[in-house]
């Protein structure tokens, strides 16, 4: 062998090119064209070949002289490449031991150039078809890595140095290898990443190392030893291809990580300002997310917990998927800083609770181990308690069969009371002041679910010691000096609790009593509901037995009837109402709560002792320092509150209910006509909003009720801006709702009156926002039959004639054209007890638009105006009210 150094000196034993890209047999005569960078093949015996074998070993990587050591030897010390000859047969290493002179063509021992010939191609094709066979695993493996999401390439280079025998690695942009020896390797480096963006091999001279850069940057290393073989580079290209896409993968994977974690935080944001009652901001948040989802105006809660074997994430996805992307849904872990191992998710559905139910059955069903509880429908305003309701369905579910928390999917008491209850748990809750936010939020929710659940399962579901719990709901009865083990006193505790837990009222009326805010006709439905089932005989017995502390054997002496009758007739109550009184600590406060509302006789005892008094009036709460007093006659019906009440809002109170029960006692589609006449206007707003009016004068507003004319309005054209006008107190009181618009737009409040006229428009607080010269849209929705004098036209007529051509007026009002008798008692009753009001014939009614340009579909029933495709439309009968839109024309 000549040349031991050379890489061509292990041939027959493995590494048998040096790097040649093919094998050229030169049989005679000058250099073959195919020569250059191949292993030719010479035979020492020719004597043209050895004339021509200076030109040959310019060109070719590399020499395997067949038939003369020595020319061989004189050969290799003469010119620069690589050169080898046959291994004698016999034990030594070389093409004798495996191949050439195994087939014995020579007598010397040595193979002739055919067989040496013949056996370089064999060990070609064994080489090839080897590398195809890496080349196959590696993209095996490769593509297998890169659907794993594993992060990094450590299994491809592992895989490589296996497969190669070689030191495998990457090494980041800009960083030095340990190790390395080869120079200067930021040169190397540099020089591979100028080949990009496909990886190229770099062969460092010397000591073997072949160098590779990918796209990301990062350079792939690979030193070994031995020589490298024809298609190792080539695999190693490879390699760094596919450590190229697992690095972009990375790159991709973190970017959605960051991507998903900014959502949910979002999410949970908005979720956050719905339960703290700031309706508008979160319609602003959610908006680009979720379209349509706060205009709604209701939804339905849920409390999902994965299975032990999947996370949220995995969770979350589902539950988007069967919601079709339209519900909101927040890790608990982004809730509450404190549960960041929970495998729970709230979701917040606008559908309902209807549509809600079908998707958790369809999520829970798909995989064993989820579990899921739902709250009733609720308005937005109220979505905080009906988290807190969902919480409690799923420890029900969560329980099992024989630990059900006893919810019946009843919207729960407190979401039906009034904001004047809020008012007297507010005061009544007032001895818990002295504690910071936090700790009272966590007192008020140790005390529900404890009273609700009893102290032992309230420990288990709260994860806390039962002394901690019992501990936290003497502190909040001892503020407010009631005693949790009596039942009556328990279920006043409870409601107030859950009461509090609710967004604190805008007003809060200083003189209601528990007694008037139990008189709040949702309670009246909701308590008749539950005890509106039972039998004379049974309600008696279920009174009696709640009266005497839950003693059945005074109770059996008061009725005369033995203990055991009184049981009998408690399980009776159970069978009629699905509340178990005797066992489940909750469902007896409902009844408790029940027979408050119901039973004037059991209200007048319990109400009477002291601790109830005290607690059916308490104190007034102290008006901040520096507040300056805003009078607010809540004794007097007011037609804001009273249309507050028809759409089913909280804002209202007794004198207020007392009002609008008498008209609906006579009239019950007064309900549906406030609705329809609310959905005018929202629609209007849409209409004009997508015509390119962009600002707007709301005069005679109201209390706010979501979507407000601000969020319609603004989610058409962001840079909508829009003014509110009210002379109502308790609509100032609530003015930051309708202040929270866009940021592109503007929303202004002014405490102002229709009666003001042109004036109205010339104040700072109007000008500021709207520019006169251009379009205005004027909406007088549902408030010209409060103004029923005639001068009523010249008023509209003054406001309009300040309006710049293609402005719009947006007007409903109450109509004697379809139902005139009923109508003409409805006006009497609401000028009789709330305020002067007046219907108007079709006639009179469009006097309002003498010189205005009627938009189709021109004046009709509210209801019948541009009604949304496939909505179901009232008969004019139960809506009674006219609608119509104008246009000023120039």
């Amino acid at each position: 062998m000549a040349r031991p150094d050379s890489p061509l000196a292990a041939v027959g034993s493995g590494g048998w090119t040096g790097g040649a890209r093919q094998l050229v047999l030169v049989d005679g005569g000058p250099a073959p064209a195919d020569v250059d960078g191949a292993l030719a093949v010479v035979s020492a015996a020719d004597p043209r070949t050895r004339e021509a074998l200076a030109d040959i070993a310019g060109k070719a990587a590399g020499l395997v002289v067949v038939g003369d050591d020595a020319l061989a030897e004189r050969i290799a010390a003469a010119i620069s490449v690589p050169v080898a000859v046959p291994a004698p047969s016999g034990p030594a290493s070389g093409p004798a031991a495996s191949g050439p002179a195994a087939s014995g063509a020579a007598a010397s021992g040595r193979a002739g150039l055919p067989e040496v010939w013949a056996w370089l191609n064999g060990r070609a094709a064994l080489s090839a078809a080897r590398h195809a066979d890496r080349m196959a695993e590696l993209a095996a493996v490769g593509w297998r890595h890169l659907r794993s999401a594993e992060p990094g390439a450590r299994p491809l280079t592992a895989w490589a140095a296996g497969q190669l025998g070689a030191r495998v690695r990457l090494v980041a942009a800009g960083a030095d290898p340990d190790g390395w020896r080869g120079g200067d390797w930021a040169a190397y480096a540099e020089q591979c990443r100028r080949q990009a963006p496909a990886p190229v091999p770099l062969d460092v001279p010397h000591h073997g190392h072949v160098v590779l850069v990918d796209s990301a940057g990062a350079v792939l290393l690979a030193e070994r030893a031995e020589p490298w073989e024809p298609g190792e580079p080539e695999l190693l290209a490879q390699v760094a291809r596919f450590a190229a896409m697992a690095a972009w993968a990375d790159d991709v994977r973190g970017q959605e990580m960051r991507f998903a974690q900014a959502g949910r935080r979002l999410r949970a944001a908005a979720l956050r300002r719905l339960m703290d009652g700031h309706i508008a901001d979160a319609r602003r948040t959610l908006e680009p997310v979720l379209p349509g989802f706060v205009a709604a105006g209701a939804g339905a809660v849920a409390l999902v917990e994965a299975a032990p074997h999947e996370g949220p994430a995995v969770l979350s996805v589902a539950i988007d998927r069967a919601a079709g992307g339209r519900a909101l849904i927040v890790p608990v872990s982004e809730l509450r800083a404190a549960e960041r191992r929970s495998r729970q998710v709230v979701v917040v559905h606008p559908g309902g609770a209807r549509e809600l139910e079908a998707l958790l059955e369809a999520v829970t069903s798909a995989v064993a181990g989820r579990t899921a509880g739902g709250s009733a429908t609720t308005p937005w305003q109220g979505i905080g308690a009906a988290v807190e309701a969902a919480e409690h369905a799923w420890a029900s579910a969560a329980a099992g069969p024989g630990e059900a928390e006893g919810r019946d999917g009843r919207v729960p008491l407190p979401e039906l009371l009034g904001a004047d209850a809020r008012g007297w748990a507010k005061r009544l809750l007032q001895g818990l002041r002295e504690n910071d936010d936090a700790r009272r939020a966590e007192l008020l929710r140790v005390t529900e679910v404890t009273l609700w659940s009893g102290p032992s399962k309230a420990s288990r579901l709260l994860g806390m010691h039962d002394d901690t719990v019992r501990a936290h709901v003497r502190a909040v009865a001892e503020a407010v000096g009631l005693d949790a083990a009596d039942t009556v006193h328990a279920a006043v505790l409870y409601l107030a609790v859950r009461l509090g837990a609710l967004p604190d009222p805008v007003t809060v009326d200083q003189r209601v009593t528990l007694r008037e805010a139990l008189g709040h006709d949702g309670a009246r439905q909701w308590a008749q509901g539950v005890v509106g089932r039972l039998d004379t005989d049974t309600r008696t017995a279920v009174t009696s037995w709640l009266r005497h502390g839950r003693d059945a054997t005074a109770a059996g002496g008061q009725l005369g009837v033995s203990q055991s009758t009184v049981y009998n007739r408690m399980a009776r109550a159970r069978q009629a109402t699905g509340l178990d009184v005797t066992r489940h600590p909750g469902q007896r406060l409902e009844m408790a709560l029940a027979l408050l509302i119901c039973d004037p006789a059991f209200r007048d005892e319990a109400l009477g002792g002291p601790a109830l008094r005290a607690a059916d009036a308490p104190a007034p709460t102290p008006a901040p320092a520096g507040a300056q007093a805003l009078v607010i006659d809540t004794g007097t019906a007011h037609s804001a509150r009273v249309y507050d009440y028809f759409l089913g809002g909280t804002t209202n109170f007794p004198a207020d209910r007392a009002a609008s029960e008498k008209i609906l006692a006579f009239a019950p589609s007064v309900r549906t006509a406030s609705r329809e006449c609310r959905g005018f206007g929202n629609r209007a707003t849409a209409f004009v909003a997508g015509r390119g009016v962009d600002q707007f004068i709301d005069i005679g507003t109201g209390i706010p009720t979501s979507p407000n004319l601000h969020e319609i309005a603004q989610g058409v054209n962001r840079f909508a801006r829009v003014v509110y006008v009210d002379h109502d107190p308790i609509v100032l009181q609530h003015a930051e709702q309708l202040m929270e618009g866009t940021e592109e737009g503007a929303t202004a409040y002014v405490h102002g009156d229709f009666y003001e006229g042109p004036a109205l428009l010339d104040r700072p607080e109007v000008t500021a926002v709207v520019d006169f010269g251009r379009p205005v849209a004027l909406c007088l929705n549902n408030l010209l039959h409060f103004v029923p004098d005639e001068d009523a036209y010249a008023r509209v007529a003054a406001l309009v004639a300040r309006l710049a051509p293609g402005s719009m007026l947006t007007l409903s009002q109450t109509t004697t054209e379809f139902h005139p008798e009923l109508v003409a008692k409805v006006v009497a009753m609401m000028s009789a007890g709330v305020t002067r009001a007046r219907a108007r014939s079709r006639e009179e009614f469009a006097r309002f638009f003498t010189g205005l340009e009627l938009v189709e579909p021109g004046i009709v029933c509210a209801s019948h105006w541009r009604p949304e495709p496939g909505a179901a439309v009232p008969d004019p009968r139960e809506v009674n009210a006219l609608a119509a839109v104008g246009r000023v024309v120039g």
